[in-house]
């Protein structure tokens, strides 16, 4: 069975979209779906008695306001499928075959994680994400994976997803790329990231990433996984905390947290030897495409970032 866990919060005016994309699965009798009510201000029974009689659905309740990592994990606790899929609750699937698509090839790939491709929708329009490894959108996981990994999510509000999935990566998962679209990433104006803007919380954002990032890379290393897969982890948020800060004129933000930063740093300049040039440069034009999705962006950039680099704001622009 594959288990679709919901994280809820007040989402009572979403969820039933997200509900009804599962309703259309073609395999909706192999899905057990788990709202995790997170201390909502009322509850979700006049929804789940709307769906009971067509799909297996249960709601269960948190005792107070955890946030969506925290509710994930409950859903995880109180539920026995095989296999997990991740829905927010106010996204949906891409079509009726999207678990399904999942399924078919984390079974024929005897995989721990497939990953498919997300639509996200934006204010101004639409973007695509292909192989995207942060988020939990258009993915399935295999429970005895994650159970024998003891990969959780923590307990941060945000980038919760982000610790999550790097901890994955960074073990020895087996891990397959599905080219097909399976998620949709809703526009809500309303969403716990996209309805704070202010400096204030994209302070507390940043710092967030950063301290979920350092949490990831030290519990890699005490948990002594591959230094290659260490090196590069540290040298990609490096060079994205570097570009973030210069290119998008983030001082006022990174202002705030060069101090906290200095400790991705100082693992990166411990364990780049472990990669090669050519791993460097792969990292390095990885990032150089998702750069020019938000930002202009006409040369790469040198590769090689020390701390003081950053911290100085030196610009390395051909």
């Amino acid at each position: 069975m594959i288990d679709i866990i919901i994280p809820a919060y007040n989402s009572h005016s979403t969820i039933i979209e997200s509900i009804s994309s599962i309703l259309l699965q073609d395999i909706v009798n192999k899905i057990n779906v788990i709202i995790v009510d997170d201390n909502s201000s009322k509850n979700y029974d006049e929804i789940v008695n709307f769906f009971k009689n067509k799909i297996s659905i249960k709601v269960i309740k948190m005792d107070k306001n955890y946030g969506p990592g925290i509710a994930r994990n409950y859903g995880m606790e109180n539920s026995n499928g095989d296999y997990i899929v991740f829905l927010d609750s106010d996204d949906t699937f891409y079509d009726c075959y999207s678990v399904s698509k999942l399924y078919n090839k984390i079974i024929q790939e005897k995989a721990d994680l497939v990953i498919g491709n997300i639509i996200e929708e934006t204010e101004n329009g639409k973007m695509i994400h292909k192989k995207s490894e942060s988020w939990l959108h258009g993915k399935i996981y295999k429970r005895k994976f994650l159970e024998k990994n003891n990969i959780k999510f923590n307990e941060s509000r945000y980038n919760e997803d982000v610790y999550f999935n790097e901890l994955i990566f960074l073990s020895n998962a087996k891990i397959h790329f599905l080219d097909e679209f399976v998620s949709i990433w809703k526009y809500n104006k309303d969403s716990l990231t996209r309805k704070n803007s202010d400096l204030n919380f994209r302070k507390e954002f940043y710092s967030n990433y950063v301290s979920n990032m350092i949490s990831v890379l030290n519990l890699a290393i005490f948990r002594k996984y591959a230094n290659s897969k260490i090196a590069k982890l540290s040298y990609d948020l490096t060079l994205f905390l570097y570009y973030s800060y210069i290119l998008k004129n983030n001082y006022d933000i990174f202002d705030s947290i060069l101090d906290d930063s200095k400790e991705i740093f100082d693992i990166n300049n411990k364990y780049i030897k472990y990669l090669t040039n050519e791993q460097k440069n792969e990292i390095l034009s990885d990032q150089f495409s998702q750069m020019k999705k938000y930002c202009e962006l006409e040369t790469i950039l040198l590769p090689d970032i020390t701390y003081n680099n950053f911290i100085n704001g030196e610009r390395f622009l051909k």
